[in-house]
Parts: C-alpha cells; structure tokens; sequence
C-alpha cells in the first residue's frame, strides 16, 4: 500500500448527515406505481387526498414537508422507483416521523429498504378508502411487507379524511406513536371451544395426517420469476418453506416464452376454440369496425392464440419440473413480451380445463386435475393452494381457487342471492368487492364457462392487450385464507369464513364501473369481520374457496387451519363461523 493516500481514500466515504427532527414536522411520501402510465391516471386523486391530510395535520400544529415534488415531465409527483426513493430518503432525518400517502397501487421496494434499513422514526401509512383508485391496497401491500420485517408502524384509512374514527386515530398516533386496534375478531388456533373440539375433530384429524403426508411426499411451487409489481410481502425464503414441506424450483419467465414459441398454431387455436365450444365469449368486436381490429385497443385473435400459447407452456412446465403450484409473474416483465396471462391463468385453477398433450409421454396431462397457479407468483397464495388443493380434492370438493385483492367495500341494503337460491335481505351489510385480473377460474362463476367473458385488459396494464377470464362469481358460501410472515419471522395463517352473494345486476355494475369493468369480481361478506377489521389484514390478497354447504366450508377450514397448524404455522381464525348467522341459514329462514 505504499505510497496510497488512505485518508484521502477515507475522506470518499465522507458524506453529509440528515440533520435531526426538530419541532412538529411530519414528511409526506407518496410511494408509486413503477408504470408512470398508471401514476398519471391516479395523481389527481393523489393530489385530493394529500391536501386533505395535510390540512388535516395542520390543524393538530403540525407542518407537513413533502419530500419530494410533482414532476411536470412525468405529470406526476410518485415515487417510481427504488433509486428515486433512496434519493428522496437521503435528506429525511432518521428520526423523523414519516407518513407514507397511497392512493395508487405502489410497488413496496421503492421505499421498503429506507423504511427498515436507514429509517428509525414513526411511519403511519395511509390510504384513500376507494375502488377506483387503490390507494388501500397498494398500503396493504406495503404494510404486510413492513410486517414481514418486524417493522413498527401504525395504519389508517379514510374516503374524506374528515370522519371521526380517523381523526381518532390520528390524534392517538400523533401523542403516543402507536395506534390501537381491536383485536377481538381474532382468534388464536390454540384458543378453541369444546364444542368446535367435538363438532370438528374428526376434520382436524385428517388435516393433521396430510400434514404429516405433505411433509413425507413434499411438493414443489414453481415461481416463473421471484418477485412481482413490488410485493416483497409475497416472496417466502426457502428456510421458512423447507420445514412444512415445500420446495422452489425458481424458474425464469424466458422459459415460459421458449417454450411458447414450441406450441404451434393448431395448439393454440385448439384451446381458443374450446373455450368457445364450452360457451366463453370472447369479445372482438372492432371499436372501430371501418378500420377493422386494432391492437393498441382492442382484443384480437393474435392475442387470443398468444395466450393458448401461454397456457399449454404453463401446463408442459409444470409438468416438467413436477409442480404442484406454478406462478407466472403477470405484469412486469411479460406485459412488454406478450400478451396478458390472465385467460391462462384461470384456465389453469380450472379441474375443466383444455386437455394438453404431454410432448413426453404422449397422453393428457393431469386430466380432471387444477394446476394451481399463484396469481403475480404471490408465493402466500402459493402454499395455501398447495394446502387447499390436498384438503379439497380429499373432501370431493370443487378444489377451484382464485387469488384476489381485498380491494374495497361498501355498505348494501336490499336483497341479494343466496348459495340456496333463495334472497336474502341484507341491512347495511358491507359487502366487499374481491377484485383480481388473473387467476380466476370460469368454475367460479354461476353458470361455468357459459357466463365467462373475455375482455381486452386496459392498455394502461397492458400494452400488448389479451384476453381477461371475467365473470360475476357464483352465490356461495367460502373459505377464505392468508398465508403471511408474520412480525416475529414466522410462517402463519389467517383463515376466516364468509359468503359470496349475488347483488342485482345494476349495483354490480356500478361496483365493477367504479373499479375495473373488465375483470371478474365476486360480492363478498364476511362473518363477523367489520370494515375496519380488515386494516390489520397481512396483505393486499386472500385465496378464496367454495364450499358445497355452510356447513362443509367449516369443516374444510378446520381441516385445513389444523393442517397448517400441524406444519408449525401459527394459525389464526377471523370472525366467526356460526352456522346459524351464515348466508345460507339467513336464506332458509
């Protein structure tokens, strides 16, 4: 090291420290989209909410530096990526207190490394209570994956930013830096009544043995890439899985294109073409019919046989690499290469699904059997369908399984439909609107494939177009559950039951206009979980199950919430499972 100036070497490191929080001053973040497509479309909502959060600290004396600006270029002021969040966190003092403001989906990662790694101030994150704008998932999504790192943080949400449970909230988080929740509708698996004991031993029992089978025979989750549209909450270490019985086999979305480019025309166009047959309709119509089909805005046979590529791809990879979940990563990436992968991807949580041709053995494969896929290789979502795949298939049940968001709700009064055929009448139930363009199957809608419709997906998602797999989800009553690592780094569950209900036509509608029309939805209410309940939920998604009866959708969720709990999760029940309050008794009474 002769002749080296190592203290001049020493001085690069050099570099000027944030000066430290002083008086009452808050900072504003607005982490975004990374497609500035989809930032421009939600920054004037933004623009709405921030005004009011800000005058809403004001008014406690506080002042409100927004740390970074609207940019006249991009026509947005989000942060779109990792390198603009460490920038923007480069000058916010350590201890500050930060508050992260969503009304856009938001990609975690632009701000989750400063957030845990650099950051030691308080962070509340809000989001704006709307369907339209998705403020309340993308803070979903950041706050499951805040909770994955053990992270502090207080969350809270409003349609106005003027209602008293927010301003309640606020005022307890500005004087003790933590905001309390009821926990109530929250149910530690351990903590069971002798009658839930008795009623349900013998479905316990038979989780605990597949269990015990999973971790013999152990299965294998096939993400085509790690990581999705920043969801850091939804990528699982290896340590985590390996001890329940799982495995990954981490496989490129190169090879999901590859191996489209093998599948010929006759291929692609045969599984079209069952979808037809079975009575799909695929909406094609030109919007300008004078100049015929137009790729940038409407749904076209190119793209339609791109996605039966896609599938029998999808198929012939999971049957490669012996998958019992697979997971294509939707959005980023794919949507620059080819078309959506939603029609695929419901096409594969379907048992009745286009027969595919192994190119090994020459027969069908996995006939009558659902590949599970995990919506935006969402690997929560993944190790509950390999759970649920084992329970469902066991019990004769429809083991159908679609991924959604928990993306908004509101209040309904009037009669809605019931799994029994009978009306129902709803007094100002919140019914939520469960919202997600891929994954979901055609066996999930009332009439199967026969009241699916495929719809180009929005070009703000999805340049190069494809079909989505939409339909209104069939009156039912379900399971729905969440697989997430929780605070202390463990795999854990959250199970809770409900029912999906038909709601006339015209306020369908409305909730689908007010979202995205284009893809499936299912009218959703949850027993004994309020609206606000679901600000601790650990994601921005839920895996949704049919049962045959009220009475079976209990059975299957303690079978599976034993199963899980058998595999070391900590496993929590939501709300309550009375089949007396279920949709379905309300519906003979």
């Amino acid at each position: 090291m002769t002749g080296l100036d190592l203290d001049a070497i020493l001085r690069q490191a050099d570099f000027a420290q944030p000066e430290k929080q002083k008086g009452k001053i808050v900072y504003l973040v607005a982490n975004g989209d990374l497609r500035d497509s989809a930032n421009q479309v939600c920054w004037p909502e933004q623009e709405k909410m921030e005004a009011a959060v800000k005058e809403a600290f004001n008014d406690r004396g506080y002042q409100v530096i927004r740390a970074h600006q609207y940019d006249p270029k991009l026509k947005h002021g989000f942060i779109n990526s990792q390198a603009m969040g460490n920038q923007v966190f480069h000058d916010i003092p350590v201890d500050a207190t930060v508050v992260v403001a969503e009304s856009v989906w938001e990609y975690s990662h632009h701000i989750l490394g400063a957030l845990v790694g650099r950051h030691d101030g308080k962070i509340l994150t809000i989001a704006n209570y709307s369907g339209t704008h998705p403020g309340l998932v993308g803070m979903s999504n950041l706050n499951a994956s805040l909770l994955k790192h053990g992270r502090d943080f207080a969350t809270v949400w409003s349609e106005d930013f003027t209602d008293d449970k927010f301003n309640r909230r606020l005022n307890q988080f500005l004087k003790k830096g933590f905001i309390n929740y009821d926990h109530s509708h929250i149910h530690d698996w351990n903590d069971m009544s002798d009658k839930d004991l008795d009623k349900y031993a013998k479905a316990m029992e038979i989780g605990e043995a597949f269990a015990r089978r999973l971790l013999l025979e152990r299965a294998i989750m096939g993400p085509l890439d790690e990581m999705c549209m920043g969801m850091e909450n939804a990528v699982i270490p290896n340590d985590l899985l390996y001890h329940i019985g799982i495995g990954k086999e981490n496989i490129s979305q190169s090879e999901l294109l590859s191996e489209m480019r093998k599948v010929s025309r006759s291929e692609a166009k045969g599984v079209i073409e069952w979808c037809r047959k079975e009575g799909m309709t695929f909406h094609t119509e030109p919007k300008d019919p004078a100049k015929g089909p137009n790729e940038t805005t409407d749904l076209t046979e190119r793209q339609l046989l791109e996605q039966g590529r896609m599938y029998v791809a999808a198929v012939r990879i999971a049957e490669k690499y012996g998958l019992n979940v697979i997971g294509i990563q939707y959005q980023q990436g794919l949507k620059d290469c080819c078309a959506a992968s939603d029609l695929a991807e419901g096409l594969l949580n379907n048992p009745h699904r286009p027969p595919v041709t192994s190119l090994v053995t020459g027969n069908f494969i996995r006939p009558g059997r659902a590949i599970p896929n995990m919506n935006e290789v969402d690997q929560g979502c993944g190790v509950d369908l390999v759970l649920s795949d084992l329970i469902w298939n066991a019990f004769g049940e429809d083991p159908s399984a679609n991924q959604e968001d928990v993306r908004w709700s509101r209040p309904y009064s009037g009669e809605a439909m019931s799994s029994t055929g009978r009306k129902v009448k709803l007094d100002n139930e919140e019914v939520w609107v469960e919202l997600l363009s891929g994954s979901a199957p055609a066996s999930q809608f009332a009439k199967g494939y026969k009241s699916a419709h495929g719809y180009r997906q929005p070009g703000m998602y999805f340049p190069l177009g494809g079909s989505t797999l939409s339909g209104e989800g069939k009156p039912g009553e379900v399971v729905v559950s969440r697989v997430f690592i929780d605070s202390d780094g463990s795999l854990s569950m959250n199970l809770m039951r409900g029912a999906v209900v038909g709601l006339p036509h015209k306020e369908t509608q409305d909730r689908l206009d007010l979202t995205t029309p284009q893809w499936p939805i299912k009218s959703l209410v949850r027993y004994g979980v309020d609206r606000d309940a679901m600000i601790q939920h650990p994601s921005n998604h839920e895996t949704v199950l049919y049962a045959s009866s009220a009475d079976m959708a209990n059975t299957l969720m303690f079978a599976k919430a034993a199963m899980a709990n058998a595999l070391g999760m900590n496993t929590y029940r939501w709300g309550n499972h009375d089949l007396s309050s279920s949709i379905e008794a309300k519906s003979r009474r």
